[in-house]
């Protein structure tokens, strides 16, 4: 099979139900090379797009709410948790251009951030300086972003992407935490609030 044969073979694999491929070039018997093509399908990209949109809408919820949530939480806190989304941002982009999915994974991003901040804006609303109103938001947030990274993380398993499975195991952790700080500020605002 020379170069046109092979260019074809990946071509037709790209839409077959497949999460990795072993493609092994042989000559005369003897291997030349043996590659191992993962493979993200629309699906695994789309789920992508929707964390893609989770990080993009926690950086936005942040800068919007900057005050409040500087206030309650502190500047560093608010500080790490802006540039963890950041760095969730870059991994998934990187691994979606990679795996040449990243159309459909901005794409399914724009739609889902979209829909992301109609829900946060109409709980929110005019609280923007409310820490209470923002750490009640986010616990639906947190909640969600979860279970999406859970897809992901299920995606990552099946097909065999080391990458990919680190970043849904370390953003699953990280957003439970995150739900762990919101819990803890509004048991606290519960308590200050119920005192006689």
């Amino acid at each position: 099979m020379d170069h046109r044969g092979i260019s074809s073979a990946l071509y037709q694999l790209s839409y077959a139900p497949l999460s990795n491929v072993l493609i092994v070039a042989t000559l005369s018997k003897k291997t030349i090379f043996s590659i191992v093509v993962y493979m993200i399908h629309e699906f695994g990209a789309k789920k992508m797009g929707e964390v893609l949109a989770f990080n993009e809408l926690g950086i936005d919820t942040i800068d919007r709410g900057i005050d409040a949530l500087t206030e309650a939480f502190g500047e560093e806190k608010i500080s790490d948790m802006k540039e963890r989304f950041r760095m969730h941002i870059d991994t998934i982009v990187a691994i979606a251009t990679e795996a040449d999915v990243i159309d459909t994974t901005h794409a399914k991003a724009e739609k889902t951030l979209t829909k992301l901040k109609a829900m946060r804006d109409l709980y929110v609303g005019d609280q923007w300086h409310n820490a209470v109103e923002l750490s009640e938001w986010s616990g639906f947030f947190e909640g969600a972003a979860i279970v999406h990274y859970a897809v992901i993380r299920g995606v990552a398993q099946e097909i065999n992407n080391e990458q990919l499975l680190m970043l849904a195991e370390e953003a699953i952790n990280w957003h439970y935490s995150l739900l762990e700080l919101f819990e803890g500020e509004l048991e606290q605002e519960g308590t200050d609030k119920s005192q006689l």
